[in-house]
């Protein structure tokens, strides 16, 4: 158990530094995938969410993926990780089509997951899917907009030079 949460922290320090030094916080968590394998250490679904959090936020969206692809659980941390990655790089049809492979497996998002979705529209021009999601936050999930939520709406609506609507 101790080890297990010793990986999933130096993964969690690797996803912080991604932001920061690209190449060495790759470098490490790649050693620190490959210790896995090589000690044929149970990855389950903490450590799972933690390296599709660090391929991802390190730009590594094909082995982030991967990663989500073998995992036999899956709870709605690894699916927002999943849609983040997606969302970041700019894949918004790849982040939709997780959005609704999660809802079709009965988990249900967080409102992280959809500041994930949000931020996809906004980076994508996407106006109408925006007013969707931000629709269907409130009344499909029953869950509170966030400050987050609001400003990639003012994000969705200025890009479309939408100001008053922003």
């Amino acid at each position: 158990m101790a080890r297990k949460i010793t990986i999933a922290s130096v993964l969690s320090a690797c996803t912080q530094l991604g932001d920061i030094e690209q190449g060495t916080s790759i470098e490490q968590g790649t050693w620190v995938h490959n210790y896995l394998r090589v000690h044929d250490l149970e990855c389950d679904v903490v450590i799972g969410t933690n390296l599709v959090d660090m391929y991802g936020k390190c730009g590594y969206v094909r082995e982030a993926y991967d990663i989500f692809r073998e995992m036999p659980k899956r709870d709605t941390l690894v699916w927002t990780a999943m849609i983040m990655s997606f969302a970041v790089k700019g894949y918004v049809k790849e982040a939709f089509g997780t959005f609704n492979e999660m809802e079709a497996s009965g988990v249900k998002p967080n409102h992280v997951t959809f500041v994930g979705l949000l931020s996809a529209c906004a980076h994508s021009g996407l106006v109408e899917k925006g007013r969707w999601c931000f629709d269907v936050i409130k009344n499909v999930y029953s869950i509170q907009p966030h400050i987050h939520h609001y400003a990639c709406m003012v994000d969705i609506f200025s890009r479309a030079e939408l100001f008053e609507e922003a």
